[in-house]
């Protein structure tokens, strides 16, 4: 067969070269599902609460775990650097409490770099968030302190 090259295993190049396009078009079919069902998520989560949203939202694209989220604080946002530092986890005893405890691994433990349309949705509900905190204390706006709380409360 002239203008074909045979590979060791009697192959030829022209075969290897339609597999390699087949494997190709197999993994950008996957890539377009898994991203289709990404979009399909996102969407879905639209039609929850904000905070659950945020939430889910930001362990699908932080790579959290669910308890590592859960026990971030709104000092451990960095909207400047566009990040979120998780140091700790809400995880339960043996009796079933929720408690917090350190993340799991030494490598979980860090800055986070986020997308910076997440960052501005999350500083949008941080305002939200104390705003509503303000009215819940029955405070007026013009306080000049106002405790900060953690997500874990926010959402319990």
């Amino acid at each position: 067969m002239e203008g074909h090259q045979r590979e060791p295993h009697g192959r030829s190049a022209a075969a290897d070269d339609r597999q390699e396009r087949e494997k190709s078009h197999e993994d950008n079919q996957e890539e377009l599902h898994h991203s289709q069902e990404v979009e399909t998520l996102l969407a879905a989560f639209y039609a929850l609460p904000t905070h659950w949203r945020l939430y889910f939202t930001g362990v699908m694209l932080g790579g959290f775990r669910r308890g590592e989220l859960l026990a971030v604080e709104w000092p451990n946002v960095d909207y400047e650097q566009g990040a979120i530092y998780i140091e700790n986890q809400i995880t339960f005893d043996e009796d079933g409490n929720k408690i917090e405890a350190e993340v799991k691994t030494e490598e979980s433990e860090g800055w986070v770099a986020m997308p910076k349309w997440y960052m501005e949705e999350l500083r949008r509900y941080e305002r939200e968030w104390g705003e509503a905190q303000l009215q819940e204390l029955g405070r007026r706006r013009q306080a000049v302190y106002l405790p900060r709380r953690s997500w874990r409360d926010v959402l319990s």
